[in-house]
């Protein structure tokens, strides 16, 4: 009965150690929400590129239509679920992400973040 109270006890504490090393582990790889964001610009971008390039007017071009990019992340939204905005001005297209509290201005994880390209070169 010993025997087993203690093989329990040790299995106790493998699965507590397994369970700490596996949080260590996700806390230390998790993808900064400014890097979700910065590369959900780019997908953007080329699916914006893409549209244009099979003939849809740059005016009428709306971020929740866009066709899907075949093994990509097609999410319309930033690092923290917040809807990127898009604004067209003549062939320049700016992307927007309003940070963590999804407001315009703010510091730090709150502040905006923008992309800006021109449908007619890469910038």
């Amino acid at each position: 009965m010993a025997i087993r109270r203690n093989n329990l006890v040790w299995a106790g504490v493998f699965a507590g150690v397994l369970l700490v090393a596996f949080l260590l582990f996700s806390a230390t790889t998790r993808i900064p929400p400014e890097a979700i964001t910065r590369t959900r610009f780019r997908v953007l971008e080329a699916r914006i590129r893409q549209n244009v390039a099979q003939g849809q007017d740059v005016n009428s071009l709306e971020i929740k239509t866009l066709p899907k990019a075949p093994s990509k992340d097609n999410s319309t939204t930033d690092g923290w679920d917040n809807p990127i905005v898009m604004r067209v001005d003549g062939s320049t297209i700016t992307l927007t992400s309003y940070g963590k509290d999804g407001k315009p201005g703010g510091t730090d994880q709150d502040a905006d973040i923008s992309y800006r390209f021109s449908i007619g070169s890469r910038e």
